[in-house]
């Protein structure tokens, strides 16, 4: 085989829950990282070519930037606190499970050791990482959906660029 791996595709010792898992968490921390984008746009009244460039950013920023502009809309800051203070915490369970070299111990169970965070784990280290996730998702979805009413109230004008989030209100559909 040119290329490399004459000898076959390396092996992942991680089950196929595990793998589904790690994936899973993945999924939610991006799903969480383009609402709050959305949310920024909103917020910023970015264009979409703008949207584009903000939603690039580290995770980091994006949040800090909402935290910014929230400093006018003290009513929304509240959905937003959880977000704010844990997503680093929760976050970096996604990362030491996506950054880890995965393999057995020496016991024969499987392992994950992250280079950078010095920290060896275990495949609950996965489930911890999809719960945490699955927060931050969540947190993200109930925070984009004040955002949404405050859109369907005419607060924050609706996105009219053609390309972007809808989502459902008692008022009415909006688009980000």
């Amino acid at each position: 085989m040119e290329g490399g791996f004459e000898e076959g595709f390396p092996n992942i010792d991680l089950s196929e829950t595990a793998l589904a898992d790690l994936a899973r968490a993945t999924y939610y921390e991006n799903m969480a990282k383009t609402l709050l984008s959305f949310c920024l746009k909103a917020l910023k009244r970015l264009s979409h070519t703008q949207w584009a460039r903000a939603e690039k950013k580290p995770f980091k920023t994006i949040v800090d930037e909402i935290a910014e502009e929230l400093k006018s809309w003290p009513d929304v800051a509240p959905y937003f606190e959880q977000i704010q203070h844990k997503h680093d915490g929760w976050r970096d369970q996604r990362n030491f499970i996506v950054h880890s070299n995965w393999g057995k111990n020496f016991i024969g169970k499987t392992a994950g050791y992250c280079y950078r965070r010095e920290r060896l784990g275990d495949e609950n280290y996965i489930t911890a990482a999809v719960n945490h996730c699955l927060w931050l998702a969540k947190e993200s979805r109930n925070f984009g959906y004040q955002m949404a009413l405050l859109i369907a109230s005419g607060s924050l004008p609706e996105g009219n660029d053609g390309v972007g989030l809808t989502m459902k209100t008692p008022l009415k559909s909006v688009h980000f």
